[in-house]
């Protein structure tokens, strides 16, 4: 992970994105973003993903930017999940992540530690690759990317956010709500970062938003109220009945197993 916010500039941040409104005035739904974040489904959308984890990396971490300057293999799998935020202006990208889930086999991060007991046969999301555009706006983009991160994980039942926070910025995390996997915070070499110190922290998914409202966290209003209809990860959900029911298979044809027959994104 790159780039740190402190928690000042976290309620900052995320008051300035609440504060947003539509042209159509305060009365309109949802509060717009100066970017659209989706789901990565093209080659042309992971080119820029890439570009931007290059850039973003070779300012902070520069042996990984000749590594991070072309797609990983797992990039192109069915068993992780990128996220990307394109400027409506330009269409550039300034915000990305990658998500990876233990639903199908281990966290690519389980090449470097092995967990603790309490996260072994639960449902777990890998985070790696945050990379985005220099400057306030990146800040803006790195709030909206965890919150889109937080409802993807929500909606899909994953427990546990699991990440690797490189010194001192893993202090930030704690901030909005990591926790230490271990209790010495040891600081463990990841395999998928040249081997770079990390220490591995933790997010209680489904217990998030219980603990924001107990502790009146800053970020409270903006994860757990504020609508963003630019956060689009789960567009195709919402043009599922959309189309005309001739173009629609019948019910018969419907199969149900694994996932109901419901897309998920």
């Amino acid at each position: 992970m790159t780039s740190s916010l402190t928690l000042e500039e976290v309620q900052r941040t995320a008051e300035s994105v609440s504060s947003l409104q539509w042209p159509g005035g305060p009365s309109s739904i949802g509060k717009p973003l100066p970017f659209r974040v989706r789901v990565v489904r093209t080659n042309e959308q992971l080119e820029k993903a890439i570009s931007l984890r290059a850039e973003a990396y070779g300012r902070h971490v520069p042996e990984l930017a000749t590594v991070l300057d072309k797609p990983e293999e797992i990039d192109r799998s069915d068993k992780a999940i990128i996220f990307l935020a394109e400027s409506k202006e330009d269409g550039s990208p300034v915000g990305t992540l990658r998500m990876q889930t233990n639903l199908h086999g281990p966290l690519s991060l389980e090449q470097s530690v092995v967990l603790p007991q309490r996260f072994q046969n639960r449902p777990l999301a890998g985070v790696t690759r945050l990379a985005v555009k220099e400057g306030r706006a990146g800040k803006q983009v790195k709030l909206v990317l965890f919150k889109t991160l937080f409802r993807y994980c929500f909606a899909t039942q994953i427990e546990w956010i699991i990440i690797g926070a490189r010194p001192p910025l893993d202090s930030e995390y704690r901030k909005i709500g990591f926790e230490d996997v271990f209790d010495d915070q040891r600081l463990v070499p990841f395999v998928t970062a040249e081997h770079i110190p990390h220490r591995v922290l933790a997010f209680d998914v489904l217990g998030a938003e219980r603990k924001w409202f107990a502790t009146n966290h800053r970020l409270y209003k903006f994860m757990a109220y504020d609508y963003h209809p630019d956060i689009e990860v789960f567009a195709s959900i919402s043009g599922m009945w959309s189309r005309p029911r001739r173009m629609r298979r019948s019910d018969s044809e419907l199969s149900v197993p694994a996932n109901l027959g419901i897309p998920l994104v």
